[in-house]
């Protein structure tokens, strides 16, 4: 499509290649492929460089198609909230239904939406929630009212599915936001538009968080047998740098970085180093 129509894209393609993040990529790139040569398994090298070929083909192409185009950014980011919407409204009935079922565990464990794992699947739902908080930024008060409520349902969604790791990613989200909102405090000079910036995104946020300990300590009490997944903040509770073998993992790894620190273990081969 793109070499068919290379009349209408020429000029995005040249400011597209020459940005210095498609530079450190296309370096990734490069360095990835000859890893491949000194891989531990260099057919499991090649199956996950084809991962990177696609993903870095579909960088290219999302890139030069939006170039010049970002008054589009808006409306893709309002079909990336419908579509979180749908998701979390699956998620919200499929766990409802199951509730009387299913043991808690069992029933956590099979939100995996189209997925084939629930922190997968979680992880896709955090990648949306920016998008999210960018209409409630940009749209009128109707819009906003809209997309909070999205917001609340996608929180209360990934608060459900229980993915501890989705809990930081939320965290880092928010984090980044409430940075933002502060930089553009010290541009405006006015805390009017800060409350409400801040308080548009935290308050849904918050409203979830509540929802989801509610819904969750109910769930308990229904059922005698309380498994490994709790309310959020019992979740939060267990995440350490110690747990789940994370201590060995990250020392291992820094072992290894000392004792092969040219050839490394090859692109995607760390799982098998490890």
């Amino acid at each position: 499509y793109l070499f068919a129509g290379k009349s209408h894209y020429t000029t995005a393609i040249k400011p597209v290649f020459n940005n210095g993040f498609s530079y450190l990529y296309l370096a990734l790139f490069a360095l990835a492929s000859l890893s491949v040569f000194t891989a531990l398994n260099r057919t499991e090298a090649l199956v996950c460089y084809a991962r990177f070929t696609v993903t870095i083909i579909a960088y290219f192409n999302i890139a030069i198609l939006l170039h010049g185009r970002l008054h589009l950014f808006k409306l893709l980011a309002q079909v990336l909230a419908v579509i979180l919407l749908v998701e979390s409204l699956q998620t919200l009935i499929a766990f409802f239904n199951g509730l009387e079922t299913m043991p808690l565990d069992n029933l956590i464990l099979s939100l995996q939406g189209n997925t084939g794992l629930k922190n997968i699947f979680a992880a896709t739902l955090v990648v949306k929630i920016p998008f999210v908080i960018y209409c409630i930024y940009t749209s009128g008060l109707w819009g906003k009212i809209i997309h909070m409520g999205i917001l609340i349902l996608g929180v209360l969604s990934i608060f459900i599915v229980n993915a501890r790791s989705s809990y930081v990613g939320l965290a880092l989200v928010l984090l980044v936001y409430l940075l933002f909102c502060v930089l553009q405090y010290f541009k405006e000079r006015k805390t009017e538009p800060l409350l409400y910036r801040a308080g548009a995104v935290l308050l849904p946020m918050i409203a979830a968080f509540f929802l989801s300990q509610i819904i969750v300590s109910n769930a308990l009490n229904l059922q005698s047998n309380h498994g490994a997944y709790g309310t959020v903040t019992e979740r939060l509770g267990t995440i350490s740098y110690e747990g789940d073998g994370r201590a060995i993992h990250w020392e291992n790894t820094l072992l290894y970085l000392q004792q092969n620190p040219f050839s490394g273990c090859g692109y995607g081969n760390w799982k098998i180093a490890s």
